[in-house]
Formats: structure tokens, sequence, C-alpha cells
């Protein structure tokens, strides 16, 4: 695992913060979302929640020293590389998809490295959208339990995608063509 130092992560773990309230409150502007081998471009709403989903993804794997090119909210090949190094590097399922596994690796990871995790943003943010959906109705508490779980299998039955409860390119398109704030 690549080490930082502690000063270089506290800066890119206020940069997460910072990263995490522009997304909520930026401007519109175009999205690029990777779907499948297609890449889409989507309008993105000023309350773009799946973005800030995805550059919390990025900034961890960032802090982690993962190369996931720029921090911008979109699941396109750099993060999905970035992901899939992680994924490698710590001996789990190697297929570019935020999922349970990769949380708890990820989790595991970022905590060895000093990373505040009590409250995973991306998760939250993830919970956060699918209740406004309809899909998840339990206590927003950002971990990637069996209720978080279950609600993006129910997401992805209704995209006609692929149900394995795992947060990837084609479930981010997903999440995005239904609205919710996105």
């Amino acid at each position: 695992m690549r080490r930082l130092s502690s000063i270089r992560l506290a800066a890119v773990a206020l940069l997460a913060v910072a990263l995490l309230a522009s997304a909520c409150s930026s401007g519109s502007s175009d999205t690029t979302v990777a779907a499948g081998a297609a890449e889409t471009t989507k309008p993105a709403s000023g309350n773009d929640v799946s973005s800030a989903i995805v550059k919390e993804i990025q900034t961890t794997l960032t802090a982690l020293g993962y190369d996931t090119g720029t921090i911008d909210g979109i699941y396109g090949p750099h993060t999905t590389s970035a992901l899939e190094a992680f994924q490698k590097d710590a001996g789990i399922t190697v297929d570019g998809k935020y999922g349970p596994e990769t949380h708890e690796a990820l989790e595991e990871a970022a905590v060895s490295q000093g990373y505040d995790w009590d409250k995973h943003a991306a998760i939250e943010e993830m919970q956060k959208e699918l209740a406004n959906l309809g899909y998840y109705n339990d206590e927003i508490d950002g971990a990637y339990g069996p209720q978080t779980e279950a609600a993006i299998k129910a997401l992805q039955a209704d995209c006609d995608i692929k149900q394995d409860g795992i947060y990837g390119p084609d479930t981010h398109s997903c999440l995005m063509d239904l609205g919710g704030d996105a």
C-alpha cells in the first residue's frame, strides 16, 4: 500500500470536504458518465449527489496514492483504473466497481493511513439519493450494509442492468437517469 505523509493526507481530507460542499452547491455543467463501453454526456444539476459519491471515492483513492485523474465526479476510465489498481493491491475482486468488498478494503486502507472513516460520505450520499428515489428506507448511516445493497439491486432492476448490488459506472448512470437530485 502506498504511504502518504500525514500533512498531505490532512490536505487531501480538507480537499474532500471542500469538494463535497462544492458538489452540492455548484452550478450546471455537463457530466460524462461511463456506461459500459460507451460514454454519455448528461447535464449535471447544481445538486448532483451521484457525482458527489464519485468525487468522494476519487478523493479517498487519491489520498491513498491512486491516480483517478481529476477529482470531477465522473465515473470514467481514470476512476475505474484507479479502483482496479486499488482492488488488485488489496487482494480483492478486481472489477472497477465500488461494492461492499471494495468499501471494506478501502475503509481498512484509509483508516490505516489516518483517514477519518466514522461516517463515510460516499455511502451516506448514496443512501440519501436512494432514499430520495424511494429505494432506501433505513437509517442514513454511511454503512454499505444489506439494506444499501438491496436498494442498489432494486435500482439496478428498474434500469434493467445486472443486479449485483455494486455501485459501478452503469449503476451511476442509472442513478443519474432516474433523476433524484442528479
